[in-house]
């Protein structure tokens, strides 16, 4: 199968004021979107209804859960899990080698028990187990992969430094499908019922359509 090239329109849907937005995530018609100054903003019909901070965190991406939020930490190299009152449940370190801030943890996706994390300058995604061992590596091939979501057996990440919108199928373990995205600075994709929404470092939202 050729890998599939497709153009789609893309719209600001949301102009906000987040700076340095780095993951966003959605679950009962809100967005959830992190930042590298450790917080974390809620966003409804356009508005920032509720601004959390954890302080000495930089968030370089987030994972809506059922229960549990799931925020990948740059600066810990590790898995923060909060539940939806912001409380603090637990912290999974990740076990990776020769591991810095420079070629930090960008983008995280959950799937199951297992955890799929982008890590900068890396052409993998490295594949997690709850407990942070290291359990399989996807070699895509592409580089700084900033934002990852995952929905059935499709993996799908933004490369800030390509402007691409990538579809990865677990099970043919290749990139079958990629999107041009405009030149912004994409940090977060998250996949809705209603098409991929995207957050950039100038702090807004905005859909592919």
């Amino acid at each position: 199968m050729k890998k599939l090239v497709l153009f789609l329109m893309i719209s600001l849907v949301y102009a906000l004021k987040i700076p340095e937005a780095s993951g966003i995530c959605k679950k009962d018609n809100k967005f959830y979107v992190a930042n590298d100054e450790g917080k974390i903003y809620i966003v409804k019909n356009n508005k920032i209804i509720k601004k959390v901070k954890f302080k000495g965190y930089d968030f370089e991406g987030i994972h809506c859960g059922d229960k549990y939020l799931f925020l990948a930490v740059e600066n810990k190299s590790e898995i923060l899990k909060v539940d939806y009152k912001f409380n603090i449940k637990g912290e999974i370190k990740l076990k990776i080698t020769n591991y810095s801030k420079s070629k930090g943890i960008e983008g995280i996706a959950k799937k199951g028990d297992k955890f799929y994390i982008s890590i900068q300058n890396k052409k993998s995604i490295f594949v997690f187990d709850k407990k942070g061992n290291l359990i399989d590596k996807l070699k895509v091939g592409i580089k700084d992969i900033s934002g990852v979501d995952i929905k059935g057996d499709i993996l799908y990440f933004v490369s800030d430094k390509n402007d691409k919108l990538y579809f990865y199928d677990l099970k043919l373990k290749k990139v079958i499908k990629k999107i041009n995205l405009p030149k912004i600075a994409t940090e977060g994709i998250v996949k809705t019922k209603t098409g991929f929404y995207l957050a950039n470092d100038d702090g807004d939202i905005r859909k592919l359509f």
